[in-house]
């Protein structure tokens, strides 16, 4: 029986973690930037990196139904498994809602995405701004939820690896 994810779990958990530590550091740099070249520069790379990462969580989406996921080495406090296992598929469900919303929301008021300068995406909602600020404010939002419960994630793999001590960490490192 294994007791780690596999390497490509690994490989891709900690892919997709620092797309999303870029993302978070942009969104709020791009933010507070005033007008120019540079802040145009951080929404393109933003959006790209936001399809990226789109397309690495469906993939890791896909790899954990096929896959699963190890069975722990100690049984865990039941309610610590729920609110465990609670975190991590709210983690993927707001990794599937932000960039879609952002995406939607681009499409109304903006120009079509370069994806990495290569050539643009498609954007071709029809919709009012009023929709389009409602999904702006819900990428927002949701970006700032799924970084407060990134944090808890690492909060809780810390507490586990140094007071816990109890192989949790470790299946995924």
């Amino acid at each position: 029986m294994r007791i780690h994810y596999s390497r490509l779990q690994k490989s891709l958990h900690w892919l997709h973690a620092v797309l999303l530590v870029c993302l978070i550091l942009l969104g709020v740099s791009m933010t507070r930037m005033g007008e120019g070249a540079l802040t145009n520069q951080f929404y393109e790379a933003h959006k790209s990196l936001g399809i990226v990462a789109f397309v690495v969580v469906l993939v890791r989406l896909g790899v954990r139904i096929v896959s699963g996921a190890p069975p722990y080495e100690r049984a865990l406090d039941p309610r610590m498994l729920v609110m465990a296992k609670a975190a991590h598929w709210l983690i993927y469900g707001l990794c599937l809602l932000i960039p879609l919303a952002g995406y939607a929301a681009t499409s109304l008021c903006c120009k079509p995405v370069m994806f990495f300068g290569l050539g643009p995406l498609p954007l071709e909602l029809d919709g009012t701004q009023a929709l389009m600020k409602r999904l702006f404010a819900l990428h927002e939002t949701a970006a700032i939820g799924l970084a407060l419960l990134v944090c808890g994630h690492i909060g809780m793999a810390l507490y586990h690896r140094f007071i816990m001590r109890d192989g949790v960490f470790e299946r995924m490192t």
